[in-house]
């Protein structure tokens, strides 16, 4: 352990945001429990929009879900248990933008968390509410030859320790292009950094996303700024779901606040180059449906932070891969989408995923299958851990489900019992 860090992540406060709905209610509460279940020993907060309004708001520039039941609005009671001991909940009343936008919600409960409840740790991590923990989220503790770095960078200038002016982030694909997306003297004004960033620097420093991981003392300005920034991006990019990403960028560069730009944090697109699959592509075998995710022998494995489901994951148990990604004939897909899970999944009598075959992950024969399989395999158990986990705590005897007998379908056609939902009961 380098010095000032901590290998359970301690010194680290982790907050995630979501919208009070159900969509985003079972993936809070599987990151909360991923997150203890990693070994994550910060404070955690989940920082929840909008519970007041009687019903969830309509997606209506851009939806990551079917609508119908995921947008309905969960009280706040249902905000406050978890299966994470420890983890705590900040409500944030709605912001009329939000209706327009659903990502605005995001910046907006970061800004009021960050102004009315100071986080506990030196250094504050910023994650999306489908970004379920593999390993706690640490600063300081990696020693600088492990670290994943996107550069170039001279002799002592990067860092895995955020301070004032100089933040942590995973490297994202959003390159330099939004530099000619955006007039950023109407939405930062004129004369700032923000207006002046080079390509090389904005590659640097500004193709990133979540997780954030600022300090303490940049959080509140560096969220005041971002929410400030977002009307005018929304303006110049409507129904772009990465708009609140250039807007954070553009409020980073406007407070010069840099960012170092690691890879080693997240996996979540198969396809990526610069993503934390190094571990991944290195395995030879795993166990798809063993307790986590371990090499053969059970020792434990390096990994990258958290996954990422945020897109749609196929594998096929015969290890076929098909050709221009359509379906081969008599054979149904392993799949994983979040907004196909079913939406009361959290409900006592509501059973969990079917796990997929244990060597899902050992029979693929490409470097983008397995990576695929390797994600399928981890959602499913990462949701059935953290849905099991809360059942157990908060269910009567007698409505306690933990059969695993819900299969994710890329068809519409479902069951009787979740009609249309893309899922069906195989059990």
């Amino acid at each position: 352990m380098s010095p000032g860090g901590f290998a359970d992540g301690r010194d680290v406060h982790v907050a995630l945001t979501s919208s009070c709905d159900r969509f985003q209610y079972w993936q809070t509460e599987v990151a909360l429990h991923s997150a203890l279940r990693s070994g994550h020993r910060g404070p955690i907060t989940r920082i929840v929009v909008g519970c007041e309004q009687p019903a969830a708001h309509a997606r209506r520039d851009a939806t990551t879900h079917l609508a119908g039941a995921l947008d309905e609005t969960v009280p706040p009671r249902g905000w406050t248990t978890s299966s994470h001991p420890n983890a705590t909940t900040h409500f944030v009343p709605a912001t009329p933008l939000g209706t327009r936008f659903p990502w605005f919600n995001k910046a907006w409960g970061f800004r009021h968390w960050a102004e009315h409840s100071a986080p506990r740790a030196p250094a504050v991590a910023l994650l999306d509410p489908d970004q379920f923990f593999l390993a706690p989220l640490t600063q300081g503790v990696l020693p600088p030859a492990s670290w994943q770095l996107v550069g170039p960078w001279a002799a002592g200038e990067a860092t895995d320790t955020p301070r004032a002016g100089v933040a942590i982030a995973q490297k994202y694909g959003l390159g330099a292009r939004w530099l000619q997306m955006f007039d950023r003297e109407k939405i930062c004004g004129a004369g700032t950094w923000c207006t002046r960033v080079t390509v090389p620097e904005a590659l640097k420093h500004f193709s990133i996303g979540t997780p954030y991981v600022v300090h303490a003392s940049d959080l509140k300005r560096l969220m005041e700024t971002w929410w400030a920034f977002m009307p005018g991006a929304y303006q110049q990019d409507r129904g772009d779901i990465q708009v609140d990403m250039y807007a954070y960028n553009m409020a980073a560069a406007h407070l010069g606040v840099r960012h170092v730009t690691m890879q080693h944090y997240m996996v979540s697109s198969p396809a990526a180059a610069d993503e934390g699959w190094k571990e991944v592509d290195a395995l030879k075998n795993i166990s798809c449906d063993g307790a986590g995710l371990h090499a053969p022998g059970g020792s434990a494995w390096s990994t990258p932070t958290v996954t990422h489901a945020c897109q749609t994951y196929v594998a096929y148990a015969s290890g076929a891969i098909p050709r221009q990604g359509g379906a081969l004939p008599g054979e149904e897909p392993w799949f994983f989408h979040k907004g196909h899970v079913p939406p009361r999944i959290l409900d006592c009598d509501h059973p969990l995923l079917q796990r997929p075959p244990d060597d899902l992950f050992n029979v693929q024969t490409t470097v983008v299958s397995r990576r695929r399989a390797f994600m399928v395999c981890a959602l499913h158990r990462q949701i059935n851990e953290g849905l099991a986990a809360y059942k157990k705590k908060y269910c009567d005897a007698q409505l306690l489900n933990l059969r695993e007998c819900v299969r994710l379908t890329r068809s519409g056609t479902g069951s009787a019992e979740f009609p249309g939902r893309f899922a069906k009961r195989v059990c």
